[in-house]
């Protein structure tokens, strides 16, 4: 009767382990799964950094449209080279001294695209870096040139066909990579360019060849780098 029940366990844990065959089949078929996986995990993951940039920029036009309704249609002012921030701060409630030298880009908040890395590892060595947006060069109402003063909405033709902001390149505009200092948009880097120094100036298309764009009539949409192509009418001229 031992002899039996010994058989029988021994019988039992022969078909309990797994022959090395049935083992590679099983490492093939989890393998198989994770390769199907990973692209639809990072295809989520990047949807979802776009939802935040588009609701990023979203917000910035709704604190601009706020300033607007409270300054009888004048665009908030900046220098020709200064970000958006400081103008807009009682709108978004997001005081640019209060993060100036935090090495975490996002206490940028609505400012940081999720996206922009090179922002992103500035900040942790330079401290205070400008938001990830740039802005329409001929709205920045700057008071201090002579040949642009503040510029009102009613003055504009069309505006929801010209852009007020997009994601941010990496350079000024200028030829150099300041990234404490805020990038527009003008016909001369609108919206990307091919190559040469400016190639990272002026509008950045950082989702998958996509950037949300913020319209003067306060619309937003995402738009691909190919839909921008040869628009600069759309940014150039604006007050005609």
């Amino acid at each position: 009767m031992t002899g039996t029940l010994k058989k029988h366990q021994r019988i039992n844990m022969a078909y309990s382990r797994f022959t090395l065959i049935e083992l590679l089949i099983v490492i093939a078929i989890i393998a198989i799964l994770a390769g199907m996986l990973l692209p639809a995990l990072k295809a989520a993951r990047e949807k979802a950094r776009t939802t935040q940039c588009v609701n990023n920029i979203r917000q910035i036009g709704s604190a601009a449209y706020m300033y607007l309704n409270d300054y009888q249609e004048y665009f908030p002012p900046s220098s020709p080279l200064a970000a958006m921030e400081p103008s807009l701060k009682d709108y978004t409630g997001i005081d640019p001294d209060k993060y100036s030298a935090s090495k975490n880009y996002f206490d940028h908040k609505i400012w940081a695209c999720p996206n922009d890395t090179y922002r992103i590892e500035k900040c942790k060595s330079e401290g205070f870096i400008a938001g990830s947006y740039a802005q329409n060069f001929y709205m920045r109402s700057n008071p201090d040139a002579a040949s642009h003063g503040y510029t009102r909405l009613p003055r504009i033709k069309s505006p929801s066909k010209k852009i007020y902001s997009t994601d941010a390149g990496y350079y000024d505009g200028l030829g150099s990579a300041r990234p404490w200092i805020g990038v527009k948009i003008s016909s001369n880097s609108y919206p990307y360019k091919k190559s040469g120094a400016d190639i990272n100036a002026g509008t950045f298309f950082r989702h998958q060849e996509n950037t949300p764009v913020l319209w003067l009539s306060g619309s937003v949409s995402t738009n691909h780098r190919s839909s921008l192509t040869g628009k600069q009418e759309w940014v150039n001229n604006v007050n005609y």
